[in-house]
């Protein structure tokens, strides 16, 4: 996990996070909401790559959650739509990130309309 100063020097947001520990050490940044607009503010910057990773950390401290996996699966999806005329490999691997994304959204919340439209989308019906 990335120290919270380096997180918001890098990517230059202010945020509001909870911590938990003491001393000089900043703590462990354990807010899935926070990690959650991380994610979205960086996903509309177009840093694919740090969205990803905010929304997995989110994915990671709140697994019963299915909105980070989502927004996983809508930057996968996004990322397959701009890269499957020009670039096949990485396209593919988008795709299949994408699958496994909302795969995890549909086994957590089964019947999210939008997952099956993405996943009807990606040639992949549940």
């Amino acid at each position: 996990m990335k120290d919270m100063a380096d997180c918001c020097l890098t990517w230059g947001i202010l945020v509001r996070p909870m911590f938990c520990g003491a001393g000089s050490n900043w703590g462990r940044w354990v807010s899935t909401r926070n990690w959650q607009d991380l994610g979205l503010a960086e996903a509309t910057r177009g840093r694919w790559g740090a969205a990803i990773d905010a929304f997995g950390e989110a994915a990671d401290l709140s697994p019963e959650d299915p909105a980070p996996l989502y927004n996983l699966g809508e930057i996968s999806f996004r990322r397959w739509q701009e890269t499957r005329s020009d670039d096949h490999r990485a396209a593919a691997r988008w795709h299949r990130t994408a699958i496994e994304a909302y795969g995890s959204v549909e086994g957590l919340q089964p019947g999210f309309r939008s997952v099956r439209q993405r996943l009807a989308e990606l040639g992949d019906t549940p």
